[in-house]
Protein backbone atom coordinates (compact mmCIF):
# COMPACT_ATOMS: atom_id res chain seq x y z
CA UNK A 1 0.00 0.00 0.00
CA UNK A 2 1.39 3.50 -0.28
CA UNK A 3 1.25 6.28 -1.58
CA UNK A 4 2.71 9.97 -0.71
CA UNK A 5 2.48 13.76 -1.36
CA UNK A 6 3.74 16.58 0.10
CA UNK A 7 2.01 18.32 2.16
CA UNK A 8 1.65 21.38 4.23
CA UNK A 9 -0.51 22.50 7.07
CA UNK A 10 -1.29 21.81 10.81
CA UNK A 11 -4.37 19.53 11.26
CA UNK A 12 -7.38 22.01 11.54
CA UNK A 13 -10.08 21.27 13.79
CA UNK A 14 -12.93 20.13 12.16
CA UNK A 15 -16.37 21.10 13.63
CA UNK A 16 -19.68 20.24 12.72
CA UNK A 17 -21.39 22.26 15.19
CA UNK A 18 -20.39 25.62 14.42
CA UNK A 19 -22.45 28.06 11.79
CA UNK A 20 -20.79 27.29 9.33
CA UNK A 21 -18.55 24.68 7.76
CA UNK A 22 -15.13 25.43 6.72
CA UNK A 23 -15.00 24.08 3.86
CA UNK A 24 -12.22 22.32 1.44
CA UNK A 25 -12.40 22.04 -2.31
CA UNK A 26 -11.75 18.29 -1.59
CA UNK A 27 -13.67 15.68 0.20
CA UNK A 28 -13.09 11.91 0.61
CA UNK A 29 -16.67 9.76 0.96
CA UNK A 30 -17.90 6.41 -0.52
CA UNK A 31 -19.75 5.83 -3.71
CA UNK A 32 -23.03 4.08 -2.61
CA UNK A 33 -24.52 3.85 -6.13
CA UNK A 34 -24.84 -0.19 -6.60
CA UNK A 35 -27.15 0.06 -10.22
CA UNK A 36 -24.67 -0.68 -12.58
CA UNK A 37 -24.75 1.87 -15.90
CA UNK A 38 -26.65 0.76 -19.03
CA UNK A 39 -25.53 0.56 -22.35
CA UNK A 40 -28.88 0.47 -24.99
CA UNK A 41 -30.64 -0.42 -21.92
CA UNK A 42 -28.25 -3.21 -21.19
CA UNK A 43 -26.11 -2.98 -18.05
CA UNK A 44 -22.68 -3.36 -17.66
CA UNK A 45 -21.44 -6.35 -14.84
CA UNK A 46 -21.66 -3.96 -11.74
CA UNK A 47 -21.35 -1.17 -9.83
CA UNK A 48 -17.42 -0.89 -10.02
CA UNK A 49 -17.19 2.26 -7.52
CA UNK A 50 -19.83 0.35 -5.01
CA UNK A 51 -18.41 1.46 -1.32
CA UNK A 52 -15.06 2.50 -2.58
CA UNK A 53 -13.42 5.36 -1.31
CA UNK A 54 -14.02 8.30 -3.42
CA UNK A 55 -12.03 11.62 -3.65
CA UNK A 56 -14.73 14.33 -4.50
CA UNK A 57 -14.55 18.02 -5.91
CA UNK A 58 -17.39 20.25 -4.11
CA UNK A 59 -18.80 22.36 -6.51
CA UNK A 60 -20.84 24.28 -4.39
CA UNK A 61 -23.84 27.13 -5.99
CA UNK A 62 -24.22 30.33 -4.36
CA UNK A 63 -27.15 31.54 -7.11
CA UNK A 64 -29.09 28.25 -6.58
CA UNK A 65 -27.68 25.79 -3.81
CA UNK A 66 -29.94 23.30 -4.49
CA UNK A 67 -28.23 22.44 -7.46
CA UNK A 68 -24.83 22.23 -5.95
CA UNK A 69 -23.85 18.62 -6.57
CA UNK A 70 -20.08 16.83 -6.28
CA UNK A 71 -17.53 15.98 -8.86
CA UNK A 72 -16.23 12.69 -8.33
CA UNK A 73 -12.77 11.82 -9.04
CA UNK A 74 -10.78 9.03 -9.11
CA UNK A 75 -13.57 6.67 -10.46
CA UNK A 76 -13.40 3.09 -11.87
CA UNK A 77 -16.25 3.16 -14.78
CA UNK A 78 -16.44 0.53 -17.63
CA UNK A 79 -16.03 1.34 -21.58
CA UNK A 80 -17.02 -0.39 -24.87
CA UNK A 81 -20.17 -2.43 -25.48
CA UNK A 82 -21.92 -4.45 -22.94
CA UNK A 83 -20.70 -7.89 -24.90
CA UNK A 84 -16.78 -6.85 -24.32
CA UNK A 85 -17.09 -4.18 -21.33
CA UNK A 86 -13.28 -2.65 -20.57
CA UNK A 87 -12.70 -1.40 -16.97
CA UNK A 88 -10.50 2.05 -16.64
CA UNK A 89 -11.22 4.83 -14.74
CA UNK A 90 -11.50 8.47 -15.02
CA UNK A 91 -7.95 11.57 -15.15
CA UNK A 92 -8.63 11.75 -11.62
CA UNK A 93 -6.85 15.68 -11.98
CA UNK A 94 -7.15 17.68 -9.30
CA UNK A 95 -8.36 21.17 -9.74
CA UNK A 96 -10.37 20.09 -12.79
CA UNK A 97 -11.41 23.42 -13.97
CA UNK A 98 -7.33 24.41 -13.62
CA UNK A 99 -5.47 21.23 -14.13
CA UNK A 100 -3.31 22.62 -17.02
CA UNK A 101 0.76 22.91 -16.37
CA UNK A 102 1.09 26.38 -14.60
CA UNK A 103 -2.12 27.39 -14.10
CA UNK A 104 -2.56 26.57 -10.79
CA UNK A 105 0.49 26.09 -8.78
CA UNK A 106 3.94 26.80 -9.22
CA UNK A 107 7.15 25.20 -6.89
CA UNK A 108 8.29 28.18 -4.64
CA UNK A 109 10.84 28.37 -2.21
CA UNK A 110 10.89 27.34 1.35
CA UNK A 111 12.95 28.15 4.34
CA UNK A 112 12.79 26.43 7.49
CA UNK A 113 10.32 29.12 9.09
CA UNK A 114 8.02 28.18 6.66
CA UNK A 115 7.27 25.07 8.14
CA UNK A 116 8.37 24.93 11.31
CA UNK A 117 11.20 22.95 10.35
CA UNK A 118 9.85 20.27 8.80
CA UNK A 119 11.02 19.82 5.59
CA UNK A 120 14.77 21.70 6.32
CA UNK A 121 16.34 24.36 4.19
CA UNK A 122 16.31 24.52 0.49
CA UNK A 123 12.91 22.89 -0.71
CA UNK A 124 10.69 24.26 -3.40
CA UNK A 125 7.23 23.71 -1.82
CA UNK A 126 4.40 23.52 -4.22
CA UNK A 127 1.74 26.45 -3.29
CA UNK A 128 -1.04 27.93 -5.39
CA UNK A 129 -0.46 30.89 -6.97
CA UNK A 130 -3.08 32.95 -4.77
CA UNK A 131 -3.62 32.18 -1.12
CA UNK A 132 -2.53 29.82 1.28
CA UNK A 133 -1.58 26.08 0.36
CA UNK A 134 -4.06 24.52 2.05
CA UNK A 135 -6.76 26.46 0.33
CA UNK A 136 -6.37 24.26 -2.48
CA UNK A 137 -4.79 21.09 -1.03
CA UNK A 138 -6.14 19.69 1.95
CA UNK A 139 -8.61 16.81 1.37
CA UNK A 140 -11.35 16.54 4.04
CA UNK A 141 -13.63 13.43 4.97
CA UNK A 142 -17.24 14.08 3.76
CA UNK A 143 -18.19 13.49 7.94
CA UNK A 144 -17.51 17.01 8.36
CA UNK A 145 -20.55 18.46 6.90
CA UNK A 146 -23.08 16.33 8.76
CA UNK A 147 -25.20 18.09 12.04
CA UNK A 148 -26.38 21.13 10.21
CA UNK A 149 -29.95 21.79 9.67
CA UNK A 150 -32.16 20.73 6.89
CA UNK A 151 -31.62 23.99 4.72
CA UNK A 152 -27.62 24.49 5.25
CA UNK A 153 -25.84 23.99 2.53
CA UNK A 154 -23.54 21.58 4.40
CA UNK A 155 -26.71 19.21 4.27
CA UNK A 156 -27.85 20.15 0.73
CA UNK A 157 -24.36 19.26 -0.57
CA UNK A 158 -23.91 16.09 1.58
CA UNK A 159 -27.64 14.93 -0.07
CA UNK A 160 -26.51 16.27 -3.54
CA UNK A 161 -25.98 14.00 -6.72
CA UNK A 162 -29.15 11.81 -5.72
CA UNK A 163 -28.98 8.54 -7.01
CA UNK A 164 -31.92 7.68 -8.85
CA UNK A 165 -33.73 4.65 -9.89
CA UNK A 166 -33.40 1.54 -10.50
CA UNK A 167 -30.91 2.14 -7.81
CA UNK A 168 -32.09 0.74 -4.39
CA UNK A 169 -31.07 3.81 -2.49
CA UNK A 170 -33.12 6.64 -4.20
CA UNK A 171 -32.82 9.08 -4.07
CA UNK A 172 -30.63 8.68 -1.35
CA UNK A 173 -27.28 10.86 -2.11
CA UNK A 174 -25.04 8.91 -3.95
CA UNK A 175 -21.76 10.19 -1.41
CA UNK A 176 -24.45 10.61 1.70
CA UNK A 177 -23.36 7.23 3.30
CA UNK A 178 -19.92 8.78 4.28
CA UNK A 179 -17.17 6.58 5.56
CA UNK A 180 -17.31 4.33 8.86
CA UNK A 181 -16.29 5.11 12.26
CA UNK A 182 -13.94 2.12 12.67
CA UNK A 183 -12.35 2.26 9.38
CA UNK A 184 -8.31 3.10 8.84
CA UNK A 185 -8.07 5.37 6.00
CA UNK A 186 -4.50 5.72 4.44
CA UNK A 187 -3.44 7.86 1.39
CA UNK A 188 -0.72 5.86 -0.98
CA UNK A 189 1.80 7.21 -3.49
CA UNK A 190 1.59 5.27 -6.41
CA UNK A 191 3.95 6.72 -8.69
CA UNK A 192 5.86 9.79 -9.43
CA UNK A 193 6.85 11.52 -12.63
CA UNK A 194 10.42 11.88 -11.61
CA UNK A 195 12.25 10.90 -8.44
CA UNK A 196 13.51 14.22 -7.90
CA UNK A 197 10.23 15.36 -6.93
CA UNK A 198 9.93 14.67 -2.81
CA UNK A 199 6.02 14.21 -1.65
CA UNK A 200 5.35 14.68 2.67
CA UNK A 201 1.65 14.27 4.12
CA UNK A 202 0.32 16.62 6.98
CA UNK A 203 -2.26 14.45 9.26
CA UNK A 204 -2.70 14.72 12.74
CA UNK A 205 -0.27 17.35 13.02
CA UNK A 206 2.66 15.61 12.02
CA UNK A 207 4.18 15.44 8.37
CA UNK A 208 5.54 12.22 7.16
CA UNK A 209 7.32 11.75 4.27
CA UNK A 210 6.24 9.31 1.40
CA UNK A 211 8.16 6.97 -0.59
CA UNK A 212 6.52 5.16 -3.92
CA UNK A 213 4.61 2.37 -2.75
CA UNK A 214 4.17 3.36 0.61
CA UNK A 215 1.25 4.79 2.74
CA UNK A 216 0.58 7.40 5.29
CA UNK A 217 -2.32 6.93 8.02
CA UNK A 218 -4.53 10.33 7.65
CA UNK A 219 -6.88 9.53 10.50
CA UNK A 220 -8.55 7.45 12.91
CA UNK A 221 -12.23 7.02 12.10
CA UNK A 222 -13.92 8.85 9.73
CA UNK A 223 -13.49 12.61 10.88
CA UNK A 224 -10.30 13.78 9.25
CA UNK A 225 -8.40 15.89 7.55
CA UNK A 226 -4.57 15.53 5.68
CA UNK A 227 -2.52 17.92 3.34
CA UNK A 228 -0.61 17.10 0.45
CA UNK A 229 2.62 18.39 -0.02
CA UNK A 230 4.84 18.67 -3.12
CA UNK A 231 8.31 19.75 -2.60
CA UNK A 232 11.67 20.17 -5.20
CA UNK A 233 14.96 19.67 -3.23
CA UNK A 234 17.40 22.76 -3.73
CA UNK A 235 19.86 20.41 -5.58
CA UNK A 236 17.81 19.26 -7.80
CA UNK A 237 17.08 23.08 -9.18
CA UNK A 238 19.38 22.64 -12.04
CA UNK A 239 17.65 19.75 -13.35
CA UNK A 240 14.03 21.42 -13.41
CA UNK A 241 11.23 20.13 -15.62
CA UNK A 242 8.78 22.42 -16.18
CA UNK A 243 5.76 19.68 -14.59
CA UNK A 244 5.89 17.19 -11.85
CA UNK A 245 3.14 14.86 -10.87
CA UNK A 246 2.14 12.70 -8.22
CA UNK A 247 -0.24 9.98 -8.06
CA UNK A 248 -2.41 8.52 -5.19
CA UNK A 249 -4.90 6.61 -4.07
CA UNK A 250 -7.01 6.20 -1.19
CA UNK A 251 -7.09 3.01 0.93
CA UNK A 252 -8.94 1.78 4.12
CA UNK A 253 -6.74 -0.74 6.07
CA UNK A 254 -9.77 -2.35 7.76
CA UNK A 255 -11.15 -3.27 4.43
CA UNK A 256 -14.61 -2.01 5.54
CA UNK A 257 -14.22 0.24 2.39
CA UNK A 258 -12.47 -0.64 -1.23
CA UNK A 259 -9.72 1.30 -2.55
CA UNK A 260 -10.49 4.31 -4.96
CA UNK A 261 -9.29 4.47 -8.01
CA UNK A 262 -5.61 6.88 -8.90
CA UNK A 263 -5.87 10.58 -8.85
CA UNK A 264 -2.70 13.42 -9.19
CA UNK A 265 -1.47 16.57 -8.52
CA UNK A 266 0.80 18.42 -11.16
CA UNK A 267 2.48 21.44 -10.31
CA UNK A 268 4.30 23.47 -12.81
CA UNK A 269 8.12 24.96 -12.07
CA UNK A 270 8.62 28.49 -12.73
CA UNK A 271 11.82 29.01 -15.47
CA UNK A 272 15.02 28.75 -14.32
CA UNK A 273 15.70 32.35 -14.26
CA UNK A 274 12.32 33.72 -11.90
CA UNK A 275 13.48 30.52 -9.49
CA UNK A 276 16.38 33.26 -8.22
CA UNK A 277 13.71 36.14 -7.39
CA UNK A 278 11.43 33.62 -6.27
CA UNK A 279 14.06 32.03 -3.96
CA UNK A 280 14.57 36.07 -2.40
CA UNK A 281 10.81 36.78 -2.21
CA UNK A 282 10.39 32.90 -0.26
CA UNK A 283 13.04 34.02 2.11
CA UNK A 284 11.43 37.11 3.00
CA UNK A 285 8.15 35.27 3.00
CA UNK A 286 9.21 32.52 5.74
CA UNK A 287 10.52 35.75 8.00
CA UNK A 288 7.41 37.14 7.66
CA UNK A 289 4.63 33.95 8.16
CA UNK A 290 6.03 32.48 11.47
Amino acid sequence: MSSRITLLLGTLAVSTAAAQADWVTYYVSTDQRSAPLTVSGNPYPDQPNNNRLQLLYEHRSSVNPNSSHWHAKARLQYSGSVASPVLGQNSGAMQESQATAGAWTRLNPSTVADYDGSFGTGYYISKPVAGDVEDNFTIRSIESLRGFGLSDIETIMLKSSALTSPDPLAPQGRFEGGIKSNSDVHIELVSVSNPALKVFIDAEGSVNPLLVGNGAHVGDGNNWEFTPILALANADVSGLESVYTATFRMTDEESLHGDSGLFSYTVAVPEPATLGLLSLGGMLLGRRRR
